[in-house]
């Protein structure tokens, strides 16, 4: 298992063996997001949908919820 220099830990950790999903954004979060902090941001996710009671099969509730993404995994709190 490869590792790299994960953006949200700041640390090394085990990359993700995959793009979490196609194009340019997934490329981006396999070359600089670990497995450990996707992982994180799953668990983020799914309380997200939950709270905000979510319908993700809509666009709007899609971008909100990758605008979610990005915040979580690379901007610093």
């Amino acid at each position: 298992m490869s590792t790299i220099k994960c953006k949200k830990l700041g640390m090394i950790a085990p990359a993700l063996s995959n793009p979490p999903f196609p194009g340019k954004l997934g490329e981006k979060i396999q070359k600089e997001i670990s497995q450990p902090a996707w992982d994180s941001w799953l668990i983020e996710q799914t309380k997200i949908i939950n709270e905000l009671r979510l319908d993700v099969t809509t666009t709007d509730n899609q971008n909100l919820l990758e605008n979610k993404m990005l915040e979580f995994l690379f901007i610093e709190k």
